[in-house]
């Protein structure tokens, strides 16, 4: 497809540039660094449409409008939750309820620019590993909007927090005995031994940029920015993501100041706190968690190694934090917000809850300082799957011998 945009990318790390493509990270010798669109700040204009991959269009890395018109996908509520600022301490604090669509997940919002973007690519198939929500967010999309085959590999712990039944024909499970880690690099080989795509998780520069417009809805609903942002992280894409987009509004004039970025941690799983707490830029050998565990399963990844970096610069040239909260938090954090504002929280929102209320009990956060809170996805309870699922043909990593879909 056409190039319609002139799009061009960038690393920011050594500053080489490439054309527009599927490129997950610098191949410069020595670097690997994440890769960023590049844009013109001349002649951007944003539509006042429901949906947001059509509003911020001009600032999307996706090529064409038409690519932009996708299911489900449209604003989503921006709670002033007075009730339960009021409880904590805060006079606003605001929640961005992305669970809202149809998935119940910010997914949704992610692979509408992600289908378009690869779409763009003549990508027809792909392979990943999932927690739940990314696989029945593209699953649904498919079903929808069928053009594109997917393989999801899902650990047995996530397998009933993925939500869609068995009658897309395009859509295969997989289940594999290990962790999130585990069917992550599952996934990374058998896409490779049979030529497919993964879809890069947070190198993937058109899942982030997706994602983090939707904190510009945010400032665009209320009308002003904000002095703190909380997101609960496991690769980080979405608070990357997040930081991306104040980024570029304050280069657009739009708003002054970028918000204090917190990325938050249960304690349990926290080798990006370990490394913060003691200045370090990188994850050494004794920040990775050799088999992590926690309530927040959706962001149990012990080696952190590839995606801190961006994270420690977000929150360090923002002037912000990396916290962590205990399961006992998390769940006192998920109950206030249900019994506070009716919101059906999901464990990492609920985990950057958590984050809002000590850092405002340790007078971190002021009383009239304006919070926003991105709340990714709701509460579903864990049910058995209704679908059919295959159990993965082998657990050995050579890239190679695996066998076609059953």
């Amino acid at each position: 497809m056409a190039n319609l945009k002139n799009l061009s990318l960038i690393c920011k790390q050594c500053g080489t540039s490439y054309p527009y493509r599927f490129q997950l990270h610098c191949t410069k010798e020595n670097c690997k660094g994440f890769i960023f669109p590049e844009f013109s700040t001349n002649n951007i204009h944003f539509q006042n449409k429901e949906n947001p991959l059509e509003r911020f269009f001009d600032i999307l890395p996706i090529p064409s409008l038409e690519d932009a018109k996708y299911f489900g996908v449209q604003n989503t509520r921006l709670l002033h939750a007075k009730e339960l600022g009021r409880k904590i301490g805060l006079d606003s604090l605001y929640i961005k309820c992305e669970g809202d669509y149809p998935t119940g997940t910010t997914k949704d919002r992610i692979n509408g620019a992600n289908r378009a973007f690869l779409a763009s690519q003549g990508i027809e198939s792909i392979a990943c590993s999932s927690t739940g929500s990314n696989s029945s967010s593209l699953a649904e999309s498919i079903r929808q909007k069928p053009g594109l085959k997917a393989t999801f590999i899902l650990g047995p712990e996530f397998l009933t927090r993925h939500h869609q039944s068995n009658d897309i024909a395009d859509v295969k499970l997989f289940l594999v005995d290990g962790n999130y880690e585990f069917s992550a690099k599952v996934a990374k080989n058998y896409a490779k031994s049979l030529g497919l795509k993964t879809d890069g998780r947070a190198r993937n520069f058109a899942k982030r940029a997706a994602a983090g417009t939707a904190v510009l809805e945010a400032i665009d609903q209320v009308g002003h920015t904000f002095d703190w942002f909380f997101q609960a992280v496991s690769s980080g894409m979405g608070l990357i993501s997040s930081y991306e987009m104040f980024q570029s509004y304050k280069d657009l004039g739009r708003i002054a100041t970028i918000p204090r970025i917190v990325a938050c941690e249960e304690n349990s799983n926290a080798g990006m706190y370990s490394a913060w707490n003691e200045g370090s830029p990188i994850i050494r050998e004794k920040d990775k968690i050799k088999n992590p565990n926690g309530l927040v399963k959706a962001i149990l990844r012990g080696d952190k190694t590839e995606t801190y970096p961006e994270v420690y610069a977000a929150c360090s040239a923002s002037g912000g934090n990396i916290s962590i909260a205990s399961s006992i938090q998390i769940l006192l954090a998920q109950k206030l917000a249900q019994d506070y504002e009716g919101i059906s929280m999901g464990e990492p929102s609920a985990l950057a809850l958590a984050s809002i209320i000590h850092m405002t009990d340790s007078g971190k956060i002021k009383q009239m300082e304006k919070v926003l809170l991105l709340s990714t996805g709701k509460y579903i309870p864990e049910e058995a799957p209704s679908y059919s699922f295959s159990v993965f043909p082998s657990q050995d990593f050579t890239p190679w011998g695996y066998p076609n879909f059953p």
